[in-house]
């Protein structure tokens, strides 16, 4: 049987209790299947659907920079001995 990751239950965990404590008007959790298919869900008032656009913007901007940083990161050295320089 498969478990539920710790980090989902954890962010879950601080959202709930954020919206206890009256911090949060509306929410949007994505979450992705095993399989890799993305869900959202809406929760809230429709007024901070917009806010909550806002927040998909800065979250997209953030995966996308995170991806150019791995993808520009070297994983090999580019340096290579010279072959066929001589004098």
């Amino acid at each position: 049987m498969k478990t539920a990751n710790e980090n989902v239950i954890r962010a879950l965990a601080k959202a709930m209790a954020e919206a206890r404590a009256g911090n949060v008007e509306a929410v949007m959790i994505v979450s992705a299947s095993p399989e890799g298919i993305p869900d959202a869900s809406f929760g809230g008032e429709a007024e901070f659907m917009p806010t909550i656009n806002l927040g998909i913007d800065l979250a997209k901007q953030n995966v996308l920079a995170q991806c150019a940083q791995i993808v520009m990161k070297p994983t090999t050295s580019l340096v290579r001995p010279a072959s066929g320089l001589e004098n």
